[in-house]
């Protein structure tokens, strides 16, 4: 049996609930399925933007899926196929059913929950069962006087059997990570002479925070106001650049990697008109290229930046879903090359670094598995785990 799952210490847990989603309607095509950019995928399973949809990841029980046309049900395989990580339905070529058919969906998803094992002040202890949610559960309250020994994850469609024991093992939220200070000296010089300081938040889909509850909570927002309280006599600006889906490459190389959509937007003239004192630079987007990659191309960036007299902060991107971090768990340690070559990049040649990884990477020790932060339970951080972005960032100012 698994060490780390609840049976091992007798903790009777409930599953979560599942959702059960009668008759929504769809259209169904031919086109074939393509992860999230699948034509049909279905609405309740997460945010619907137009043209876009990121679903629960995994939620999907596919053993509920029912698909009908004109009051009969189809035969999977035979007129449609599914992708269930994705929540996408397709045609099948030789299907009967006409290409943009309208069809009746009956499904259900499961949800997530962090459940709380709590030792009260008597000794004795109570296994309380959190809120579920689509994709960011959290444990329940804590009251004065109880302990707090673990979070118990039951993630989807989970069984008593198979959900996860998560110790409270620290409660230093900032301990361990290579975020250092003093590495932006000009700029800290205006900070505390009460002189304008323009910073730009450079980056992707994270920078522009995405699936925040609302846009102050991004984390340049949650940055700027802490940093105006810090220096409350000088006078910030605090600018996001940035493009969803954008890598550097598509702002430093634009005629060779466009951008799919918004190629018009990476232009590389918006930092330089900023006139920035200091730019952070975020891109989770770039963890996908070898280190044959990055020097040069970060070679290039820094050029640009002292070309224009800015200081540079390099920000470790957060943790993604873990099938695309290649982990087996939400224990398992950074081993992304790109994080690496940041980190190596920032000691050779003394910039700053918001090491934004090592607090993801350190959730687990806190009782939280890292994706339980993971809005869209993919890519896109919530509230929370924008915060962890600041406080990173906000060490390099002090």
């Amino acid at each position: 049996m698994n060490s780390h799952t609840a049976a091992n210490y007798g903790l009777h847990v409930e599953p979560a609930p599942l959702v059960h989603v009668q008759g929504e309607q769809a259209v169904l095509w031919r086109a074939p399925l393509n992860a999230w950019k699948s034509k049909t995928k279905l609405r309740g399973l997460g945010p619907l933007a137009p043209g876009d949809l990121l679903p629960a990841f995994g939620s999907l029980v596919p053993s509920e899926l029912v698909v009908r046309h004109n009051g009969r049900k189809l035969e999977l395989a035979k007129d449609y196929v599914v992708a269930p990580e994705w929540a996408a339905i397709a045609l099948v070529e030789n299907s009967e059913v006409p290409d943009g058919a309208e069809v009746e969906v009956d499904y259900a998803f499961s949800l997530r929950r962090l459940d709380a094992w709590v030792e009260h002040p008597d000794g004795t202890r109570e296994l309380r069962q959190g809120v579920a949610d689509l994709t960011v559960p959290q444990p329940p309250m804590i009251e004065p006087g109880e302990r707090h020994l673990a979070n118990v994850f039951v993630d989807y469609a989970q069984t008593a059997e198979t959900a996860e024991l998560y110790w409270i093992l620290t409660d230093d939220e900032h301990g361990g990570t290579l975020t250092q200070p003093g590495r932006i000296p000009r700029t800290m010089r205006k900070l505390r002479a009460g002189e304008p300081v323009r910073i730009v938040c450079w980056g992707d889909s994270v920078t522009i925070g995405g699936d925040v509850s609302s846009p102050e909570f991004a984390f340049p927002r949650v940055f700027e106001n802490r940093l105006r309280a810090l220096y409350p006599s000088a006078p910030l600006t605090v600018e996001q650049i940035a493009v969803g889906g954008s890598e550097s490459r598509n702002w430093i190389e634009p005629d060779k990697y466009q951008h799919p959509t918004r190629h018009h937007e990476c232009r590389w003239e918006r930092v330089v008109e900023a006139k920035p004192d200091v730019v952070t630079i975020e891109f989770v987007n770039d963890d996908q290229f070898p280190t044959s990659e990055f020097r040069p191309r970060y070679d290039e960036i820094l050029r640009r930046l002292s070309a224009i007299d800015a200081e540079v902060i390099l920000v470790t991107p957060h943790f993604t879903a873990p099938g695309w971090m290649a982990f087996h768990s939400n224990r398992d340690a950074e081993i992304r090359p790109y994080v690496f070559d940041l980190l190596a990049l920032a000691a050779e040649r003394h910039l700053a670094v918001a090491d934004v990884s090592s607090r993801w990477a350190s959730l687990w020790k806190q009782g939280l598995p890292y994706s339980t932060l993971l809005k869209n339970g993919l890519n896109h951080p919530d509230d929370r785990g924008h915060q962890l972005f600041a406080d990173e960032l906000l060490q390099c100012f002090k």
